[in-house]
């Protein structure tokens, strides 16, 4: 597998900003999107109907609405080794995102919308529909192409989907995977396939009981909500 370097990582970085500068919905009320999609007016994220942003990283650029919607912020880093799923487990975001969609809708957003925040989304549409990552991820990917979690984070949400009572009819995240394991041990082979070809320790789940995600009933959003955006359909062109 060939190493990515901090300088490709900041060019892929820039060409996805480029690409997909502002947030998309990936379903009703939840968008993902990176940080000039929180930076943009005000008026642009209330057009959408978004009153609760969720920041995930170490990012340096102030809040820019903090007096006017309600944010949420993840301090994490985006390697293999980062253990993204406690900070969830720890800070709720499964209840945030959910509130949010109730009141609105929410923006889930990282440096460039591409992993951090696409795999928080990625647990919460696993935890709230009972779906396996990698559906999840399809989703998600089926508004925003560009998204992509890390192989690290990859792993921790194959082991999340037996938390989630995920309906599953096999597991396709590791060669020689088949339908005759059990989600924990779909999951112990998918940790140890990635480890190998990472080179790096991919967290192990906490244990069972640790984390509870709560069953959440489907939200109907606002109706405005449900329209879709002239100037989003076409930003998705191009």
């Amino acid at each position: 597998m060939r190493t990515r370097y901090p300088a490709q990582t900041h060019s892929l970085a820039q060409l996805y900003l480029q690409q997909y500068p502002s947030g998309s919905q990936v379903s009703p009320g939840l968008w993902v999107g990176s940080l000039p999609a929180e930076q943009c007016p005000l008026e642009e994220l209330q057009k959408r109907s978004i009153t609760h942003v969720l920041r995930c990283g170490l990012l340096y650029v102030p809040a820019k609405h903090e007096d006017t919607l309600a944010y949420l912020k993840l301090d994490v880093v985006d390697l293999p080794s980062s253990d993204i799923l406690s900070l969830c487990r720890d800070n709720d975001t499964n209840t945030f995102i959910e509130n949010a969609r109730k009141a609105g809708g929410v923006l889930v957003h990282c440096q460039a919308g591409v992993s951090r925040s696409a795999t928080v989304a990625t647990a919460y549409l696993m935890c709230s529909q009972h779906i396996g990552s990698e559906k999840a991820l399809r989703l998600i990917q089926a508004s925003r192409p560009c998204v992509g979690p890390n192989i690290g984070f990859r792993a921790q949400l194959k082991a999340l989907e037996e938390e989630c009572n995920c309906d599953i009819a096999k597991y396709t995240g590791a060669p020689g995977a088949d339908e005759h394991f059990t989600p924990a041990e779909r999951a112990a082979r998918g940790r140890e396939w990635l480890n190998k070809r990472s080179g790096v320790d991919v967290p192990k789940p906490l244990p069972t009981g640790v984390w509870k995600p709560k069953r959440i009933s489907p939200v109907l959003p606002p109706a405005e909500v449900l329209a879709p955006d002239a100037n989003e359909g076409a930003g998705r062109g191009q």
